[in-house]
């Protein structure tokens, strides 16, 4: 495996290698050998450990702005600790905005349990929803991982940001309350809501009056 992960089309087939000693150490040399890294630590307001850093890696070429990969990197051992692939879309149920949205893998690691607490929620609240839209997708593939995307959405709502719930019929919801998120919850787990895909939207300004 001498790409990033970008490059291959499975995305299923980079998660499991990323799980692969041997994979993920391929994976590694492969980040920090791109021409086109970024360092963006800074970006996220995150102080790591030494050892470790975290990047931004473009398509090569550049020639894709709308797809890039976040990583965080242990150079003592050579290794993913922390990957997102983020793809950047138009929304055209708000407002036509551009949205981004991720598919992060994190290392079962518990020697990293503590710093990537830290980076997956700076990436999130301080990189992605700094520059775009976050959108959270609920479907059929990802049903058992239902409280992954529940504490995402209820901490953004914590926080003060813009919550809408987009149906699959195309409207849209503001869940303004952790009462309102429990609510649709209640909804999604019914059994007519399985069979569909379900997302939504976290911005940091009202998007929908």
């Amino acid at each position: 495996m001498d790409n990033t992960l970008i490059n291959q089309p499975d995305h299923r087939a980079r998660l499991t290698a990323l799980h692969r000693s041997s994979d993920n150490a391929c994976v590694y040399r492969s980040l920090r050998a791109s021409a086109n890294l970024t360092d963006i630590s800074t970006d996220t307001r995150c102080a790591l450990p030494p050892g470790y850093q975290l990047i931004r890696v473009d398509e090569p070429q550049c020639q894709n702005r709308d797809v890039f990969e976040i990583a965080l990197l242990n150079d003592l051992e050579g290794s993913v600790v922390y990957h997102s692939r983020v793809s950047i879309s138009v929304n055209p149920q708000m407002n036509g905005r551009h949205a981004a949205h991720s598919q992060a893998w994190c290392s079962p690691n518990a020697l990293h349990s503590a710093v990537m607490r830290e980076v997956t929620w700076a990436v999130f609240f301080n990189y992605i929803l700094d520059r775009f839209d976050a959108r959270v997708l609920i479907g059929p593939e990802n049903w058992a991982g239902m409280h992954l995307w529940q504490r995402q959405v209820s901490e953004s709502i914590a926080r003060g940001l813009y919550v809408y719930y987009l149906s699959p019929t195309g409207g849209q919801e503001y869940v303004p309350t952790q009462t309102a998120l429990n609510g649709l919850v209640d909804r999604l787990w019914s059994e007519s809501c399985e069979q569909n895909e379900h997302s939504m939207v976290i911005s940091r300004i009202a998007l929908c009056e």
